[in-house]
Parts: structure tokens; C-alpha cells; sequence
């Protein structure tokens, strides 16, 4: 549930993105006072109203215009302040031309940072808006290293941007977005080209990062006119479902058991040998995926089954070998260790092969196709290995006995 508040959340955001020129010097009444200083003065804030006023620094820049006698008002919820300036006689309120402007900022509260609203003083015009946005994108800020976006604007929007910024030097800007202040830097220079960067806050919940990336997603695409309501969830994710779980498992017994019952009738005692290697490279290829952390899928278990055919294919390949060389006259012991050495090189050269082909997969494939080459790729070093070598271990115990003159093959 809180996955889907989050995506309604991203996607019926409007994302209204407006630029407006801040006005701290706007006088007001009859002594011309900055209009916060005025409401202060004239009795319209009284105690308990949750209301901080706060006189701000003086800002400027030695090119353009000093601003002094800054003033602002802080609440620790945004419907306070509204409640405030909205309940306003009419004699106090603003004249059309401007208008409140409300934007997130953090104070410290008995050493603690706590987060706050605070005013602004803004004109009603907004310069540039979303509809000039070219491109956004997310990018670390060079001082801090957090997340921000930069924003392009197209022609006329760079146009109306250089000429705001070259007529209003020392003063403020307002960056608002969904009509709420994300930040209010000074223009210390005349800005060509239309490159804008908005500082994003921290969400509740939320990291910085997400925040600033579904800022681009709504600010490239818009909103969704239609609301989206809840019907049903699918959770998609390497957890295979009981169904899947219980089908691969019995393609793996069904294949396992028929491999068992063709060796163990048509090659008796050396079938036998075949069916232990297979069960022990089995267990090989879970170690390995174990050591590697590697998630078992419906293809990996389709790899498993595959590679017991091919690990099959190399005992059959030596046994035919042996069975060869004692018709045609070879002792036991001689024969068994022909077999191997002859029929290594064929196994070796059918194997690479293979092994080539899931290379390539694994290269140039995604999701499912990957894990089906990483379980092929890991069981054919264990077929090898097992087929090769394990399985010979049983014959050269049974050759080393006294007395040994026929292999059950």
C-alpha cells in the first residue's frame, strides 16, 4: 500500500513549476514600512497564534540593488499561515499585484533542527513557467554533494530568464513548485543560456534522490489526468510462485529418475557409478550457485535438468569407449584406463562447445536468459569434473583389488 501511495502520489502530482521576482521591499500603509513589518506594527499578530515574525538579514550585490528591512513569518504548519492571511481585513491585504508566497525551511528548535514554513513576498506575474522546461535532469550539486535538478528552458524561457536576472541584480528569486517556495537563491549576475537548478528537500520517507527523480519524471511528462484507483497487486521478483516451484521440481525427479533407471539397466555396476557422480554434480552446481549468490529460476532449474543429459552424455561416451577396447581384447584394468584417456578429449570438445554458447548468453542476455547461462556454464565444469574424474575413482578402486579380471559394464 505504501508502494502505490507513493506512484499515485508521482503521478497525479501537477508539478506546476513557476519563477517569481521576490518583492521584500514593497511598501505598505501609511509609513511605507515592508508589509510584514505593517501587520506587525498595526496589532494583526497577537500571541498564541503559532506565529514567529522574524526580521531577516540584508542582502544585495555590489552590481544591482541592496534589499534591507527584510521580514518573515514562521509557523511550524503551512494552514496556519494561510489561516492567518486569509482571515485578514481587506485593508490589510495585498494589492493584486502581489501576492503570499509559502515555502519549506528547517530552524533549530532547543538545538534540534525542526521543520518550518516560512513566507515570502512574491509578484503575481510569474516570469517563466513549466511550459518553457526542455529538459530535467538529476545531478549532485557541486558544494554539497546532494541531489538537485537541472532544468533547460527553451528559447523564449531563456530569454525571459536572462532578462529577469539581468533586471533584478542583489534581488531574490522565487522557484516554486506545486506552488510552494523550493528555493530562493540572488541574482548576483546577468544568466544566459537557461540553465535553472532547483534544491529538492527531504520527503518523509523518502531520500533526497527519489524525491529529485520523480520530480523529473512529472516535470518531463506531466500529470495523469485520470486518478488511478487500487483494484488488485502483482508483485513481480525472483521468488518463484508454488506452482512453478512444484512443476520444476518434478521435471527434476522425472529427468533425474529416468536417467537413473537407463543407466542402472543398460551399464548395471558402471550405470550405477554414473547415477553417484550425477547426484554429486548435482550437488555441485547448488554449492557453486550458493558461493556465488545466485538466485534459482525456472531457467536455472531447466539448466539443472540440462546438464544432467550432458553429464549422462560423457559417462556414456567413456563406457561405450571401454566396452570397445574389451571386444577387442583389452584386459579390464587396460581397457578402463584407455577408455578415459581416449574419450577425454571427445568430452572436453563437445563440452567447450557448449560452454561457448553460454558465454555468449550470458553476454548478451538478460534476466531469465542470464541465469539459464549461469547454471549451464557452472554444470558443465561440474559435469567434467565429476564425470572425468569422481567417477573414475570407483573403477580404479575396483581395478586395484586382487583378483580383478571383469568390469559390470
Amino acid at each position: 500500500s505504501s508502494d502505490f501511495r507513493r506512484l499515485l502520489k508521482v503521478v497525479e502530482r501537477a508539478a506546476v513549476l513557476e519563477m517569481r521576482m521576490v518583492d521584500d521591499e514593497l511598501p505598505f500603509g501609511p509609513n511605507n514600512a515592508n508589509y510584514l513589518q505593517a501587520l506587525l506594527e498595526g496589532g494583526q499578530v497577537h500571541p498564541g497564534m503559532g506565529i514567529s515574525v522574524n526580521k531577516m538579514q540584508n542582502y544585495g550585490s555590489p552590481k544591482g540593488h541592496n534589499v534591507e528591512n527584510v521580514w518573515a513569518f514562521y509557523a511550524k504548519d503551512r494552514k496556519t499561515l494561510e489561516d492567518f492571511f486569509n482571515q485578514l481585513p481587506a485593508q490589510w491585504r495585498l494589492p493584486a499585484s502581489h501576492m503570499i508566497a509559502y515555502g519549506p525551511d528547517v530552524v533549530m528548535l532547543r538545538g534540534e533542527p525542526t521543520k518550518v514554513w516560512r513566507t515570502f513576498i512574491v509578484k503575481s506575474r510569474a516570469e517563466v513557467t513549466g511550459e518553457s522546461i526542455l529538459a530535467a535532469n538529476v545531478s549532485p550539486d557541486p558544494q554539497t554533494g546532494l541531489p538537485g535538478v537541472d532544468l533547460k528552458l527553451d528559447r523564449l524561457g531563456a530569454d525571459r530568464f536572462e532578462q529577469m536576472s539581468g533586471d533584478n541584480i542583489g534581488r531574490r528569486m522565487a522557484i516554486m513548485l506545486d506552488d510552494a517556495v523550493m528555493s530562493d537563491p540572488v541574482f548576483n549576475d546577468r544568466i544566459p543560456g537557461g540553465n535553472v537548478r532547483i534544491t529538492v528537500g527531504e520527503t518523509p520517507g523518502q531520500s533526497v534522490r527519489d524525491t529529485a527523480n520523480d520530480l523529473v519524471k512529472v516535470l518531463k511528462s506531466g500529470s495523469l489526468p485520470a486518478r488511478l484507483v487500487k483494484e488488485f497487486e502483482i508483485r513481480v521478483g525472483a521468488d518463484l510462485g508454488k506452482d512453478a516451484v512444484e512443476s520444476g521440481f518434478w521435471a527434476f525427479v522425472v529427468g533425474l529418475g529416468a536417467v537413473v533407471a537407463f543407466m542402472g539397466i543398460y551399464y548395471r555396476v558402471s550405470g550405477l557409478i554414473a547415477v553417484f557422480a550425477l547426484v554429486l554434480n548435482v550437488l555441485l552446481i547448488l554449492a557453486a550457485m550458493a558461493f556465488f549468490q545466485a538466485t534459482l529460476t525456472l531457467p536455472g532449474i531447466a539448466g539443472i535438468v540440462l546438464t544432467l543429459g550432458m553429464a549422462v552424455d560423457a559417462n556414456v561416451i567413456i563406457y561405450e569407449r571401454i566396452r570397445e577396447l574389451i571386444r577387442e581384447g583389452y584386459t579390464a584394468r587396460a581397457a578402463i584406463e584407455a577408455g578415459y584417456d581416449r574419450a577425454f578429449t571427445t568430452i572436453l570438445d563437445s563440452q567447450l562447445t557448449t560452454a561457448i554458447a553460454g558465454v555468449v548468453l550470458w553476454q548478451y542476455g538478460s534476466g531469465p536468459i542470464r541465469g539459464f547461462a549461469i547454471t549451464l556454464l557452472i554444470g558443465i565444469a561440474t559435469s567434467i569434473f565429476t564425470a572425468v574424474f569422481c567417477s573414475r575413482l570407483f573403477f580404479d578402486f575396483q581395478a586395484n583389488r586382487r583378483g580383478f579380471d571383469r568390469v559390470s559394464i
